[in-house]
Parts: C-alpha cells; structure tokens; sequence
C-alpha cells in the first residue's frame, strides 16, 4: 500500500473539491490511485473515476483565456481556467463557463440547410452536405471575375478572425475579410498612429500606483475582466489607485477607489486642462519629451491656453477644485497611467481625445517604463508556401453593409462566420434589408453553430462547430511581464453528426471550385493547415506546435533575453535564445527593452534609438485640442444622452447559454432619480426611448449611478429571443431546464442599437454609441 504523504493527502483532496462541478458518471472500474493523477487531471468524488482535461483556447470572446475542458461520455462534463496560462492564470469568467451549454444546446443547428422561399420567411429544407458545398462552391464559381459584379465578403467577428480567413480571401482575387463586430477598429487604428512604426500599446497596469481612467470598464467585458481583475491586485487591494471617470457607475467605477461622473462627453475637456495644470506646475518629463518627442512644453502650453481649470470644471461639470485635485494627484504619483476605453473611442471625435489622453502619458514620460503604456509589435504570420505580402488581408471594420446600403461598395457575394450584423449593426434594420435585397447581396452563404438573426437572412446555412469542437490559434501580450503567447484552440470533444468546423467545410470547398482556391487550400485538415502555419513562422515551429498541444499554450521572450537589432524588425518578432546560446529562431511579440536608447540608465524606457513620435503634427492635424462636442444640455432639451454598456455576461451566442440567460435576462434603461422626477417615471415604469434611427420599449431602473443627463442601457445583441426561450416547444424537449425559467419574456425590453445611427464617415469615426441623443418618454 502506498505511503499516505501529506502531498499525497492535500493532491488528493483538492482534486476531490475542485471535481464537484463535474457531475456523477458512469464508474468504468477501478478507482484511480492518487499517486496516478497528473496536475491537469482531476477525479469525480461521486466515481472516483479520473478525467483528464484537454488544454485548450476559449472562443467565446476575443481574450483568448486558457481553459481545460473535462468531458467524459462523449460530453462536456466540466469547464476550468488553466492555472498555467500567462493570461487568465486558472480564472473563467461566467460566460466562458457557460460556454458548455451551447454544445448541448436544442437551439445548435445540425443538418444544412436551403432556403424555401424567400430570405428571411423561415422556411428551410435540410440537404446533405455533398449538395449543400456544390450549391456553395457553385455560387462562389459565378462569383468569378467578370461574371457577377463585385467580389466576395467574408464577416466574421473579432474572436473568429483567423489566418485562415486570411488565406480564404487571398484565393479569391477582390475579397474583402470584414470584422463584422468592429465597428471602434478605425478610431483604434488612428490612435495607433500616434506611435507608428508599427507597434501596439497595452498599460502595465500591475506596476502602476495610480490608473487614471478614461471611460474604460474592463470589469464589465468579457474580453477584458478576468485579466484587468486580476491586475487590479485581487482581494489583497495591493493593485494600483483607480480613478474613473465615466457618466456611468460601472463595474470598474464601482470597485475604483474613486468615481468621478463626468458630464458625457468632456472627457477630452479634462485630459486638456490636466495637461495644462501639469506643464505649469512643472510635472512634466522634459528629459523624455526631448529624447522620444518632437514636443517643446513651451509650445505646447501656448495651445493649451484656452484649456484653462475654470473653463474644463464647467463643461466637464465638476468642481474647479477636483480638476485641480486630479492634476496634482497623476501629475506627482509615479508611476501612474493614464488609459481609456469605449467611453472614449465610441463617441464622436474618438480618436482626437485618445491623443488628449495619451498626451498625458507623454507628459509622465512613462511610454515604455514600468506601470506605464509597453510597446510591443504584433504577430505577422508566414503563410505556408505563400510570400509573405499574401500573409495577411487587410480586414475592414464593422461598416461593411454601411459602405453596400450606400453604394459605396459592391460585393458578389457574402460567407457570414458565425457573425450577426443583424443584430449587432447600428440601425441594423437596414442590414437586416440589405440581407434581404438579392441585388445587394446576390448570395449569403452562414457558417453558424446556433440560429441567429444573420443566419436566418441567408440561402444556405451550414452547421458550425463550438470553440470546444474545432481548432484556431490565438494571440496575446501581457504588459506586466513584458511577453506574448500564443494560444491553440484544438478539439476536445468530437462535433455532433453532420456538424463540421469552418475550415473543414471551406477545405472541401475549395477541392470542389479548383483553381486557384484548390492550390492554395490544398491542406489535409483544419489540424494540418495551422501545424503548417506554426512551422512557417517560426523556426522551430514545430516543436512549438507540440507544446500547444500538450499545454495549450506557449509564452515567448519571458526569459529568453533581450532582442538583437537584426531581429527587431524580423516578421515574427525577435529571436527565441532559451537553451541556444543568443542563436535561433524568432520570438513572438516585442520587448520593451529593446526600444533602450544609446546609453539610456533604465532598459525598460524608451530611447530616442527606437521611436521619436511627431507629437505635435498628430494633434494638429486631428483637432485634438479642440473642445470636442461635448457641450452640456440645454435647459428646453429634453433630449438625454444614451450610454450603451457591455456585460461580462453577454456575448453573441449566449441566448443559447442557459446559464447567462438566468443570470441576466433584463434590459432595463437606467435613469437618474432626478431625471425620472422630471419625465414623470416610477421604478419599474414601461418608457420608451426613441432615437435618431429607431425607437425601443423596455422598463426604467432609478438609479444615482448614472449621470442627470445621460441614460444607459445594456446592448444586448438581439431581441426576438432567438434564444433558447424561443424554440418551440417540439424543438425544446431535450432541455428540461426550460420548464424552470422563473422570469417573464416581458423584461427582456428590446434591441438598443436600433436607436444609433451610423456616423458620417464611420472609416475614422465608431458608431455613437456612448453619444446618441435620445427621447425619453413614459410608455
């Protein structure tokens, strides 16, 4: 019998705890010794049995966390973080958790189908998979060069971009990769001008004693809470000073030590006159702003004169002594950073105030430095047995129906992978027309694992495969340790009969068109294609390709060395030296360090060497001195300000997430108590909101967490219940969880994004999402 060691008996007992999630399962003989069980394996305290956990990549939003999924009987039987991965370091949020419902879903769509009649009227004739690609391959033939107008669009949104797709648009001269959710993409694309060089920007927040927040609510994303929660020092409270500054008492401004309500829209306003104050009292880096800018504080506060305390305190709507307070308070902590988010970037004029805000950054000196904004390049794929000027298409932002419904652009046809512009598109009525419209869109072919409002508009749609089903590759920096890694999303369970992923049913495709789609998707699987893709953009690739597999991940350039000037501006990054002595491949990613000017003290600051930035010319040329339009509201408007938030909860598939759909399931439109007195609305009231492109209906929440003159409301993504709660009742026989919802359709209230419309020219501008003017009125 095996000795009884304390190790033994804590391995044990964890792994027992940490197994009540996974459920009872058949005992298939033979209970497991504790000195058999790897770290990644854990044991169900019902059987006994032991269930090793496939490493693999999250898909339900862009973060790309690391998680294991347990399944036993051909099922998910439990979901856990990768306590292992540099990114979510063993956490999940609840709707990566929740992600396991959507395999099992009775909404997932199984066999493909034709349209029967006309697009949109819901009629369907399952068909077998041989027909449904010839009728695919088919069109896209007729999609050929002078034969139909236009080129051929593929939409996926931001977590479905993949090289991949990038190879699919290059086999078909003229298409266009869209994302179809990235509707900020521009205003984030001309705030990374401000750099240039070709380098991407993320704030060390870990390191940082004082984070000066701009609109952003990393909390309440998805995409951004389990890292920015645990960058925020945890329960411990060892993290950074957070100061918000937003309309709306967000999640982060509800744990921040202080939230500032700003009046919506002045955040560019109080970034200018911090500034000001800052250069006046001396608090600037003069020593960096000499070595990495072309600024003169000189000149600089000469254009700032106008943006004096007095004149910020009253449009921003606060107290000329807080405006003070703030400048003293980032301008003398160090280090301290300044950053912001979609309150920022989806207003009008987004990106002349994210130069307002990295102004200040510059002022502190701390582009490059330890709790300040990290430079890094990002990944630049070799595509196998391609140049590398066909590795990567040009994706487009989210206003690909914007540029068709206005005649701006014409397209062939459309391949939507699991993307619902429908849904998600400002007035997305009008796409939802376009959808409709053959001669806009003469063919709509949907890769999608669940019914959605796009799907529904299509004339073929082909049943997807999960994130847990299929394989992809994902990306990411980790400011606080000054590396990237690199993700790998690979089956760990089989997908249903009749259900593919999309590489598979584009591989085949391709076989059947010929040409020049056939030679350059000429791979034996989804499997083979992104081993090929990691052998050709590393040189030792394929030994990284194994470690994703046995870990699901891989980090580059933790601990491998500094980046020699031959390998600064290499495709892949820098050179990989661990256990090579200084020789080798490339590394993914970045490092700071190398950006150390000649003769610099500190190695983490950034040199005149590496980048020296026009300063002055990117505010110049932008207008980003100038008061934004934020102007206050008038006292005869009745007119309120709409604040659309993400939840941490939503995603696009997660109407078919039971567990999301119990957790939250209201949209209510929040307004403050001062604001309701005056329009007449009680707690609970029905109202409606009626904006430049539509009108809603849903019901008041009084809250003081919102600014008198702004109003906010959850963006939910659809509002027909295409979820599970709208399946028939023959259709939902196999969830018996839905005889147990307890809550009315009725509080679900309606799609928000309806009320927005599109900007002018949304190429430079994101859509107002945080800036629509709205009516509200007492239903």
């Amino acid at each position: 019998m095996a000795e009884l060691t304390r190790r033994v008996f804590i391995k044990t007992g964890l792994l027992g705890l940490s197994s009540l999630a996974l459920g009872p399962a058949p005992f298939p003989g033979g209970r497991a010794s504790a000195l058999d069980i790897a770290p990644q394996d854990y044991v169900s305290l019902f059987t006994g049995r032991v269930v090793t956990g496939v490493p693999t990549t999250c898909g339900l939003c862009p973060a790309g966390c690391g998680i294991r999924v347990f399944v036993e009987e051909g099922r998910i039987a439990g979901l856990a973080g990768n306590p292992e991965h540099p990114l979510n370091r063993g956490a999940l949020c609840a709707l990566g958790s929740a992600g396991m419902n959507l395999a099992d879903s009775p909404g997932r769509i199984r066999k493909p189908l034709r349209r029967d009649g006309k697009r949109g009227e819901g009629h369907w004739r399952e068909i077998e998979w041989q027909d449904a690609l010839r009728e695919f391959a088919s069109m896209l033939r007729g999609n050929r060069p002078g034969q139909t107008p236009g080129a051929l669009a593929v939409a996926a949104p931001r977590r479905e971009l993949s090289p991949f797709l990038n190879r699919l648009v290059a086999a078909f001269p003229g298409a266009v990769l869209a994302e179809s959710d990235g509707y900020e993409l521009p205003v984030e694309r001309e705030a990374g001008r401000f750099f240039g060089g070709g380098y991407e920007s993320a704030p060390d927040l870990a390191r940082a004693r004082l984070v000066l927040n701009f609109g952003a609510n990393p909390l309440g994303s998805p995409r951004q809470l389990v890292s920015w929660a645990q960058w925020r020092g945890g329960e411990r409270g060892a993290g950074p000073t957070w100061i918000t500054l937003d309309p709306r008492l967000s999640e982060t401004a509800n744990r921040s030590q202080e939230w500032v309500p700003l009046r919506p829209g002045s955040d560019r306003a109080l970034a200018l006159a911090l500034a000001r104050v800052m250069l006046e009292s001396g608090w600037e880096d003069r020593a960096f702003l000499s070595r990495a800018t072309d600024l003169e504080p000189e000149a600089l506060l000469g254009a700032l004169r106008d943006w004096t305390p007095d004149r910020a305190a009253e449009l921003c709507g606060l107290p000329v002594s807080a405006v003070l307070r703030l400048a003293e308070r980032f301008g003398t902590t160090n280090p301290a950073v300044a950053i912001y988010g979609s309150g920022v970037t989806a207003r009008a004029g987004g990106a002349q105030t994210v130069r307002a805000v990295l102004l200040l950054n510059l002022l502190k000196g701390n582009l490059g430095s330890r709790g300040g904004w990290r430079l890094y390049r990002p990944v630049r794929w070799r595509q196998p047995d391609l140049p590398d000027a066909a590795a990567e298409a040009e994706v487009a932002g989210g206003s690909l129906f914007h540029g068709i419904g206005r005649g701006l652009r014409r397209i062939g046809g459309l391949l939507s992978v699991h993307a619902d512009p429908a849904a998600t598109d400002p007035a997305g009525e009008a796409t939802a027309a376009i959808l409709r419209n053959p001669e806009q869109v003469p063919f709509h072919v949907a890769l999608a694992c669940a019914w959605n409002e796009t799907a529904r508009l299509a004339d073929l749609v082909l049943p997807a495969a999960t994130p847990f089903e299929s394989w992809g590759l994902r990306w990411g920096y980790c400011p606080s340790e000054d590396a990237c890694w690199l993700g790998l999303r690979q089956p760990a369970l089989s997908a249903p009969p009749g259900v593919r992923s999309p590489e598979e049913a584009l591989l085949e495709t391709a076989l059947l068109l010929g040409g020049k789609p056939r030679e350059m998707l000429s791979f034996r699987s989804a499997e083979d294609y992104y081993r090929s893709l990691v052998a050709a953009s590393f040189p030792d690739g394929r030994e990284i390709f194994g470690r994703l597999q046995a870990s699901g991940f891989h980090v580059f350039g933790r601990e491998e060395g500094r980046i020699s000037e031959r390998d600064r501006h290499e495709p892949g990054g820098a050179s990989r030296r661990a256990g090579k002595g200084g020789e080798g491949g490339r590394q993914v990613g970045f490092s700071t360090a190398a950006l150390k000017g000649e003769g610099a003290e500190d190695a983490d600051r950034v040199g005149a060497a590496a980048v020296r930035i026009p300063v002055s010319r990117m505010l110049g040329e932008t207008g980003s001195l100038e008061a934004g339009p934020a102007a206050g509201r008038k006292a005869q408007d009745p007119a309120r300000t709409l604040i659309l938030f993400a939840s941490a909860t939503q995603g696009d598939d997660a109407g078919h997430c039971k567990w999301l759909e119990e957790i939250d399931h209201a949209s209510p439109v929040w307004i403050n108590p001062l604001a309701a007195r005056e329009l007449g609305i009680r707690e609970g009231d029905w109202v409606t909101l009626t904006g430049p492109a539509g009108s809603i209906r849903t019901r008041a929440r009084l809250t003081e967490g919102i600014h008198p003159e702004a109003v906010a409301i959850q963006a939910r993504p659809a509002d027909r219940g295409l979820g599970l709660l709208a399946l028939p009742k023959a259709a939902g026989q196999g969830e018996p969880d839905l005889s147990l919802v307890w809550w009315s359709k009725e509080v679900y209230g309606e799609n928000p994004r309806r009320l927005v419309p599109w900007p002018e020219d949304p190429s430079r501008e994101a859509p107002g999402w945080k800036d629509t003017r709205v009516i509200l009125k007492r239903a």
